[in-house]
């Protein structure tokens, strides 16, 4: 599994402002929307619990308060989600079906705009 340039080790990002955007704003590049349906929750999760052993993180997603995804193209998805790991720990997390990108921080209380924000900045697709 090729785990892109997005992450080297793992990123811990300083500041991450949630940016005042609206979640399917056409204008501002991908468009997301929430994991409402259990398979693609499902699926959302073990991709991203992927990512995470592919860069030797244990610990694992248990459960993401805010889960989206997006299909820029007809094969990729992207997910975007503020989760919690099985040690406690809350994260902000995306990963990328097409190409293999993935990055993660620790979680500032966002919102779905700042979930859609980190997601267009640091997976965003191609």
């Amino acid at each position: 599994m090729r785990v892109g340039a997005a992450i080297a080790g793992a990123i811990l990002l300083a500041s991450i402002a949630p940016a005042v955007i609206a979640v399917n704003n056409a204008d501002e590049g991908l468009q997301f929307k929430e994991v409402n349906d259990a398979a693609m929750r499902a699926s959302a999760m073990t991709t991203l619990n992927g990512y995470l052993r592919g860069i030797g993180r244990d610990a694992g997603i248990r459960d993401c308060s805010i889960l989206l995804w997006s299909r820029p193209g007809k094969i990729e998805t992207i997910f975007g989600g503020l989760c919690r790991t099985r040690t406690g720990h809350s994260i902000i997390v995306c990963g990328d079906t097409g190409v293999g990108e993935f990055a993660l921080s620790e979680s500032f209380n966002l919102t779905k705009d700042g979930v859609v924000q980190f997601a267009r900045d640091n997976c965003p697709g191609g």
